[in-house]
């Protein structure tokens, strides 16, 4: 997915999606330039499903740190252990709980 099409699904601008990574609160895209057009961005296929954990989370108030500090176990996961986690039917939820439970994390 692009930006544009993250910040679309969640009616947040381009911007807040960038935000939200510098934050640490979703993976790094893919960039790539092209040349005179200038360059795009290409996120890992779960970001959509993690933005709107963030989005959820943010909207509930949950402060900005304690939200990152939930989805850092999981963007210290390489991508392709995500999504094999994804096709065996977890959920980014679900993945989150196991995973700041393992790490201790509240």
């Amino acid at each position: 997915m692009s930006t544009a099409q993250i910040a679309a699904a969640l009616n947040v601008t381009r911007q807040t999606v960038n935000n939200w990574k510098e934050r640490g609160l979703l993976p790094a895209p893919t960039v790539v330039h092209l040349g005179a057009r200038g360059k795009a961005s290409t996120w890992p296929a779960y970001t959509l499903e993690l933005a709107q954990y963030v989005q959820t989370a943010l909207d509930a108030r949950t402060p900005l740190a304690d939200v990152a500090r939930r989805v850092r176990p999981l963007l210290e996961k390489d991508s392709s252990w995500i999504e094999a986690q994804r096709a065996s039917g977890k959920t980014i939820p679900d993945l989150l709980r196991e995973l700041t439970t393992a790490a201790g994390v509240d």
